[in-house]
């Protein structure tokens, strides 16, 4: 799980990482700014889970950043010393709401909190995918969702050119990123062979829409992103016979 934090003084920055650390140490802080101006320059470029999130600083105030950031991706945690503030934060929907002196007991809840909205959040994506694959175009599945260390990835299946093993992890190789999972290729192969996929070797999954050409003499297969994977002897004659029932011959 990843954090940014904004905070106008820098001593109750590094206390709040401190916290963290000891107490919520899957939390990790990715960025920080001390205003609103600094938080609307840096927010763009970083992706995290949650926002603490400063009431009053020099510049304006944390609802004011709120209110003109037009992307919103994250959980908001106020953190202040005015109470007063409360009402408003709650407004802008905040996961929960710290009084300065941050007490651990009130951060390790807000932490759960998040966990639980994010759990929720999970269950929604993969309710929806299981929706869209019921009776999609062709027979064939559309979405999958996938999930890293810190991330949940709702993937079109068409962007996935293949799945390689990496011992017990597998690394899902789309048009625009790789991603790695902490299931084995042997899950992937349940939910992806009727959807126009291959297994092509003990360690590939193949798209077949993205294969270009077999070589039959070196066994392997060519795809569209210039990649090779391997075809082991025995999974020859079942790639073919797919290739061609895809009308890939």
């Amino acid at each position: 799980m990843k954090a940014f934090l904004v905070e106008n003084e820098k001593n109750l920055r590094e206390v709040l990482k401190k916290l963290l650390q000891i107490h919520c140490p899957e939390v990790e802080v990715v960025g920080e700014a001390d205003s609103v101006t600094s938080a609307l320059e840096a927010i763009p470029q970083h992706e995290f889970d949650i926002l603490f999130l400063d009431i009053e600083m020099d510049d304006g105030t944390g609802l004011d950043l709120l209110a003109q950031l037009k992307k919103r991706s994250f959980h908001v945690i106020f953190v202040t010393a005015y109470d007063k503030y409360a009402i408003h934060a709650f407004r802008f929907s905040a996961i929960d709401y710290l009084l300065k002196p941050v007490d651990p007991d009130a951060l390790e809840s807000a932490i759960a909190k998040v966990k639980e909205l994010q759990q929720k959040e999970m269950e929604t994506q993969q309710l929806n995918a299981l929706i869209q694959n019921l009776n999609p175009p062709n027979g064939r599945k559309k979405k999958i969702v996938v999930n890293d260390k810190s991330n949940l990835f709702f993937i079109d299946l068409e962007d996935v050119y293949y799945l390689q093993a990496r011992g017990a992890y597998t690394e899902i190789c789309l048009k625009d990123k790789v991603i790695f999972t902490s299931k084995n290729l042997k899950n992937y192969e349940e939910i992806l062979l009727d959807a126009g996929f291959v297994r092509t070797h003990n360690s590939y999954i193949v798209n077949l829409s993205h294969v270009v050409k077999l070589n039959k003499s070196d066994n392997l297969l060519e795809l569209k992103n210039n990649k090779s994977v391997s075809v082991s002897a025995r999974k020859k004659d079942v790639l073919i016979s797919e290739m061609k029932r895809y009308s890939m011959f």
